[in-house]
């Protein structure tokens, strides 16, 4: 379609039209900008050949009005409707970023079993608002919710109400439709259709059960219980009449038996045995998927962390640290050896505080103190090293100035203080913190 016809599509209203999305088979999606800018709206126009049939425009006007009264966080928000100058019905609804669980389903080919068990909860919980408003989707599909990226997670978004029955209170809220659909006749997409819609019967909010249980199925095991039929009647009938097949025939991997018995008790044929109504289901599927887990194992040692916000977790790690570092031996110092005094004058180191085990220091190197140390490095230890001493501090040599205290810390026990005091914080600190 070119500019010019863009420009004219929208003509006789707030908004215009910047590009074509796509096209159902009522309406065609354009995504189009109001007046003044700001972000931009999907406008949803009855197709044009069909814009001389009464029923499909009260069927869009009647859309419009509904979602004006549906407010949730899983159903897509409205911007108004209206007629274009050129008299074709058009439903504005808010811009959504994401794909279609069909498209999920075309790309994936099957979903993890509890993130089809969640947009499950979240379908349900989208229809547990329309059913209290007193309307009846009649057409849950994968192609009709919306799957878009936010902050927290993934949120579905129901969208398209152009079969919706309004029933109940609804109706002084939404004016009645001039052409109301004909027994016997059958409203939805025939493979997600229940059997009381494929028998043209009146429908109630059990059939928006049945089709999520549809869903849930096709989302689990990537096809329908009915997909290798083509024929549309043959499809109707196989609703109506042919039991389903339990979803794990079809799965390669395990299926709970819980999660299977509440899909398959979902999609019963006779209303009456499905649940009676969507918080039930939900409820149902949250027991069978937490009995699916099984029940959570105790470690052996109760752990005694305390939860923290991320705001907090540096300061607290750091106070954990702070706490667990006293407890760390001083294993640099456990053998610290005691100063002693020759009588020669020379600094003598007894190991550990043992009385056999005294040594003297000349010339770097540790001797056996058993007599004058003169020939202790080849010459005499006055001529060598000027070595005099001084309050326990021998002069002249590499460890004037050293303190008894500085001269008795080993290199190779500063590395191995360091590293059990890392090793053992490290390790208690982790458990804190885990």
């Amino acid at each position: 379609m070119t500019s010019i016809d863009l420009d004219a599509l929208l003509r006789g209203t707030p908004f215009r039209a910047v590009a074509r999305l796509g096209a159902g088979g009522m309406g065609e999606i354009y995504e189009a900008i109001g007046p003044f800018g700001g972000a931009p709206v999907v406008v949803k126009v009855l197709r044009a050949e069909l814009a001389d049939r009464a029923e499909l425009v009260e069927r869009l006007r009647r859309e419009g009005e509904m979602l004006q009264f549906l407010s949730h966080p899983n159903i897509v928000v409205s911007h108004g409707h209206g007629t274009t100058s050129a008299g074709r019905p058009y439903v504005v609804l808010e811009r959504l970023v994401g794909s279609t669980l069909r498209e999920e389903l075309l790309r994936r080919r099957v979903l993890p079993v509890r993130e089809a068990v969640g947009y499950a909860r979240q379908l349900l919980a989208a229809l547990g608002a329309v059913h209290q408003a007193g309307v009846v989707h009649r057409d849950v599909k994968p192609g009709n919710v919306m799957v878009c990226a936010t902050g927290r997670g993934r949120r579905i978004k129901l969208f398209d109400f152009g079969v919706a029955k309004v029933e109940g209170d609804a109706r002084r809220m939404v004016a009645p439709i001039a052409f109301p659909t004909r027994e016997g006749f059958c409203l939805g997409t025939p493979r997600y259709v229940s059997p009381e819609q494929a028998s043209g019967l009146d429908v109630d909010r059990r059939s928006d059960i049945y089709a999520v249980g549809m869903v849930l199925y096709a989302l689990v095991a990537g096809r329908g219980p009915f997909d290798d039929i083509v024929a549309v009647d043959h499809l109707l009938q196989a609703h109506i009449r042919q039991e389903a097949p339990p979803p794990s025939r079809f799965m390669t991997a395990p299926l709970a038996p819980s999660i299977e018995g509440v899909i398959l008790r979902a999609i019963a044929k006779n209303p009456a045995d499905r649940f009676a109504d969507v918080v039930t289901f939900r409820d149902e599927l949250r027991r069978a998927l937490s009995a699916a887990r099984g029940p959570r194992r105790r470690g052996p040692v109760r752990r005694i962390a305390w939860a923290v916000g991320y705001p907090r977790r540096a300061a607290t790690d750091r106070c954990r640290i702070c706490t667990v570092a006293p407890c760390v031996p001083p294993v640099a110092y456990g053998e610290a050896p005691v100063l002693a005094r020759s009588p020669q004058g020379a600094e003598v180191h007894r190991s550990g505080g043992s009385d056999d085990a005294i040594t003297v220091a000349w010339c770097g190197v540790a001797t056996p103190l058993m007599g004058p140390p003169d020939d202790v490095c080849g010459a005499p230890t006055d001529a060598r090293m000027g070595v005099v001493a001084r309050d326990g501090v021998l002069a002249g040599g590499p460890e004037e100035g050293k303190s008894s205290f500085h001269r008795s810390i080993s290199r190779r026990g500063v590395f191995c203080s360091a590293a059990a005091f890392f090793a053992v914080a490290g390790g208690v600190a982790m458990w804190f913190v885990r």
